[in-house]
């Protein structure tokens, strides 16, 4: 059979031309082919995945069900899954299934981008190339359009599934290193799938083709060591050792507290006789304590407060994040309300979120899985640990995810999907309101007392004719008080004050020497002589000038220019 892959033109990829060039000799187990299926007419129509898999050896044979199947489908994934066990059921699409892999990607909707959306395709492609450039990373392996947007995809042999926690450290970093550009910040599992060559696009009108480069020799296929090592800030040693530093010190710290704890005890039940320490007074925390559900509370106030901001209360529109924004809002309420619940909650967000019911449901049907999965006792397994199935989503994956600019933070008033300079302002803020309720007055208002202080000090002083401890009794404060206030005031005081000139002072006339010039001699104490010579601003010499009777060692300094114009040669000859 011939290999259909060896088509020179990347543009003119079938389908299967694509599926063998993405994944070469190496790879095993299972791809997942899909396509979304649209149901329903109007209000109640809906896209559902319809998914079928495929091992890498049967489309590298070219077999006739795959081929039929890829003129159906239009999505594929670039990792690989393991082989059904006979009779058994197929294993889940997640994370933790994943086998293999053999790329890294950016998938960039440039077109809802203010600012962006009149650029061409072309012109993005010159703003990525350039960036990877300027940052030292491999340019992309190639560049797909899959409709309106564009799909930048870096290849590599295949990497086993031991690599997964540094693919997700390397995808990002490319992700929000174009960030600007709009991407896709759904698209960071490894099981996301996309649209391969040859499909087409009914919501663009468009079929889906690689763009760059145009011929296949020139597509670079690399290592995964070797593109994160150019991705990553740091050496996956150097990540090594900072990781058993880091659990190096959470163990001291826990061996540090139970000899804590165990003296504590040991106190408690042996009695002494000696008196007990006074108690240390607990530092008091500013703001409310967290606990699971008030935190995931917080966080779902948080983006109600971010919809509210950006679309001021009012229904979504089209290319403004709909389906991420109720993505991202499930994933938090599934922590907060029962599972039972939920549905009924997307229900009635869909018509703020732009959506109907249907499109609500279907855009987070994973999610609600997850979370009726959690209310049966179910538990999923990763790296050795057993997990609540629930998706997890941190603050800084949500920022990333909504794409909250720190100018959002604060006038949406955000609390938690904050970054860590808005945090210090926020908890500065807490503080300053916590002191003011209880009487403590603001700076301001302390320093200009302190100034008031300090005026009346310098006029004790300078009328009464007081000292320190007489001033500070009589003001009622203490010494150190007194003076700093003091130090202020004179501050306050010199403000504005304007220093007379010094008196110049009349040049001498020295022995020997021209009328109208005088000579100054300074101390010599590095075996240097230094001479000026100064004149009347009267008389102007054109003249040379030559000093006669004075010793100068060979490294003499010399002012070649006075005030008042006198021109001294550089060589001056005794």
């Amino acid at each position: 059979m011939q290999d259909r892959s060896s088509a020179s033109e990347t543009r003119y990829f079938t389908a299967l031309d694509y599926l063998l060039f993405i994944h070469s000799v190496g790879s095993h187990g299972v791809i997942r082919i899909a396509a979304r299926v649209n149901i329903g007419i109007g209000r109640k129509a809906k896209y559902v995945f319809r998914e079928r898999r495929f091992s890498v050896k049967r489309i590298r044979d070219g077999h006739a069900s795959v081929v039929s199947a890829l003129t159906a489908l239009s999505f594929h994934t670039f990792c690989t899954f393991p082989y059904p066990k006979p009779g058994g059921a197929v294993p889940e699409a997640s994370d933790a299934n994943v086998t293999s892999i053999c790329a890294n990607w950016i998938d960039l909707d440039y077109y809802g981008v203010q600012g962006l959306a009149g650029l061409s395709k072309d012109d993005v492609l010159d703003i990525v190339l350039r960036r990877c450039e300027e940052k030292g990373w491999p340019a992309p392996s190639y560049v797909m359009s899959s409709g309106r947007g564009m799909l930048i995809v870096w290849l590599y042999e295949v990497a086993p599934r031991e690599v997964l926690p540094r693919w997700r450290a390397v995808q990002r970093t490319l992700n929000r290193a174009f960030a600007d550009l709009g991407h896709d910040a759904t698209g960071m599992s490894p099981t996301h799938l996309y649209r391969y060559s040859g499909s087409y696009n009914p919501n663009a009108k468009a079929p889906a083709f690689m763009m760059w480069p145009y011929y296949t020799a020139d597509v670079r296929r690399g290592t995964f060591d070797e593109l994160a090592a150019a991705v990553m800030p740091i050496s996956r040693r150097k990540a090594k050792l900072f990781v058993v530093e880091k659990l190096d010190g959470i163990a001291k710290r826990a061996a540090k507290q139970a000899g804590r704890d165990r003296a504590r005890r040991e106190e408690e039940v042996a009695p002494t006789t000696a008196p007990a320490a006074p108690a240390r007074k607990k530092r008091e925390r500013v703001g409310g304590h967290l606990t699971g559900r008030s935190y995931w509370g917080a966080i779902a106030a948080d983006v109600e407060r971010l919809r509210v901001h950006r679309f001021d209360g009012k229904r979504m529109v089209e290319d403004t994040g709909r389906s991420t924004m109720a993505y991202a809002a499930t994933m938090v309420q599934a922590w907060v309300m029962p599972a039972c619940d939920l549905d009924g909650w997307v229900r009635d967000q869909a018509h703020a979120w732009g959506l109907d019911e249907e499109q609500a449901l279907a855009c987070t049907s994973g999610v609600r899985k997850a979370a009726r999965d959690a209310a049966n006792g179910e538990r999923k397994f990763w790296l050795g640990k057993e997990i609540d199935p629930r998706y997890r989503p941190g603050p800084k994956r949500l920022i990333e995810l909504l794409k909250i600019q720190p100018a959002e933070m604060g006038a949406a008033d955000l609390r938690i999907l904050v970054t860590a300079e808005r945090k210090r302002d926020v908890v500065a803020d807490r503080q300053a309101t916590l002191r003011r309720s209880r009487g403590a007055r603001s700076r301001t208002d302390q320093q200009g007392a302190r100034l008031a202080v300090g005026a009346e000090a310098l006029r004790l002083r300078r009328d009464e004719g007081l000292d320190r401890p007489a001033i500070a009794a009589r003001l009622g404060v203490t010494t150190r008080y007194l003076d700093t206030a003091l130090r202020d005031a004179k501050a306050v005081e010199a403000i504005g004050t304007v220093t007379a000139p010094d008196k110049p002072v009349k040049p001498r006339r020295s022995h020997g020497s021209s009328r109208g010039t005088s000579r100054v001699r300074g101390g010599n104490t590095s075996g240097e002589a230094t001479v000026a010579l100064v004149a009347p601003e009267a008389e102007v010499y054109t003249g040379g000038v030559t000093v006669k009777g004075t010793y100068l060692p060979d490294n003499a300094r010399c002012a070649p220019y006075g005030p008042a114009g006198v021109s001294v040669p550089e060589k001056v000859s005794a």
